[in-house]
């Protein structure tokens, strides 16, 4: 296997952090996903324990898909050697109508690596990792555009604020 190229894991450039500072603080659903200069790169919201003990465990990222209440839901599903099944997973939705999701689908074919930026609960930037992407996960994530879109069209896409609180709520996504 090839190794993870060193400059991927630099930390996010001032702007950048800033940036994803802001935004993690309005999200408790474990991170955000963003198009920047190495693909589709994941910036992980966790408590300092979690970072400790799970970052440098990770063995899988899946990207998953399913249709709730209406929104076509699509996430990286986070899997770990040492995750504890107390603990939640960790999950990271892309919401198909923001550009950036959408940024991020469409680069997954193309990139070998998923790249993570952790940070903890006081949103400060902790340590990066990454994992290998396969040519067949990032053919996989070509389809997901298409498939979103024609729930959209078939449902009208309902509300995806609304369908992730229900899903955070009562853990009904897989």
């Amino acid at each position: 296997m090839t190794k993870l190229p060193e400059h991927l894991l630099r930390p996010p450039e001032p702007y950048i952090d800033e940036s994803i500072r802001k935004a993690l603080a309005d999200t408790e659903f474990g991170g955000i996903p963003l198009w920047t200069k190495s693909g589709c790169t994941l910036f992980v919201k966790a408590d300092s324990k979690r970072i400790e003990s799970d970052s440098d465990q990770l063995l899988t990222v899946v990207l998953e898909n399913e249709e709730y209440a209406g929104v076509p839901l699509i996430w990286f599903d986070l899997g770990f050697s040492s995750s504890d099944q107390k603990r939640p997973k960790v999950v990271i939705f892309l919401d198909i109508l923001d550009e950036q999701a959408v940024g991020c689908l469409n680069a997954l074919p193309y990139q070998r690596w998923i790249v993570l930026h952790w940070y903890n609960q006081e949103l400060e930037y902790v340590c990066s990792s990454g994992i290998p992407w396969t040519k067949e996960e990032g053919l996989r994530a070509q389809g997901l555009i298409d498939w979103g879109r024609k729930v959209i069209e078939r449902t009208g896409g309902g509300d995806f604020a609304e369908a992730m609180k229900q899903v955070f709520t009562h853990g009904d996504v897989s």
